[in-house]
């Protein structure tokens, strides 16, 4: 994906750029979101916008890229405690949800959007970013402490779905109620794929 001109545009520019398409597609979807509407609350022409993206759909996927990166660079490396890892990334997502208005709402839209567009960015959600920031998470952790018929592969799979679970069926929430109730999940969990004598 390019984007024309964009990063040399001032850093304020794309910010405001950013967070206007956080805030116009995480309200509105894909499909309901015009390109006036995200430039209007971003202070720029149409005009520019088209020039800087392209399409509507370049810059709704460029979006979901930096909200990639960023949280994947603020990922440290993680504990031994694959259970830990978890956590410290969730909260990890969150505090960067929280410097960006509008990231959080845009991220929940794409999992809920219908459009081929949204689906196109869920299918394709396991990105380098994504990739770099759980091998670094993941690079300390002893995976003997799962139970034998746990694979890592079965672990990270289960804690997605539960994770993604919890922000579908709480929306209403606020991040911390949301984030208090994905860590009562993963002690669950935990009880459940740890050896007894770990747990």
């Amino acid at each position: 994906m390019k984007t024309v001109g964009f990063e040399k545009a001032p850093p304020e520019k794309q910010l405001s750029v950013i967070n206007a398409g956080f805030r116009c597609f995480g309200k509105d979807g894909f499909q309901k979101t015009a390109m006036s509407e995200i430039a209007q609350a971003a202070g720029v022409s149409k005009a520019a916008l088209f020039h800087y993206f392209g399409t509507k759909a370049e810059l709704y996927d460029f979006l979901f890229r930096f909200a990639c990166d960023e949280i994947s660079r603020k990922i440290p490396v993680g504990t031994e405690d694959f259970m830990e890892c978890i956590s410290i990334g969730t909260k990890v997502k969150f505090e960067v949800m929280a410097r960006y208005p509008g990231m959080y709402d845009f991220l929940v839209a794409v999992m809920q959007d219908e459009s081929g567009e949204a689906e196109t960015l869920r299918r394709n959600a396991n990105t380098r970013a994504i990739e770099e920031g759980s091998m670094t998470l993941f690079a300390k952790v002893d995976w003997s402490k799962f139970r034998p018929n746990v694979s890592p592969a079965d672990a990270m799979n289960l804690v997605t779905w539960v994770s993604m679970g919890c922000l579908k069926g709480n929306l209403e929430k606020s991040q911390g109620e949301i984030l208090s109730e994905v860590e009562r999940y993963l002690d669950l969990i935990k009880k459940a794929i740890y050896k007894e004598n770990i747990v």
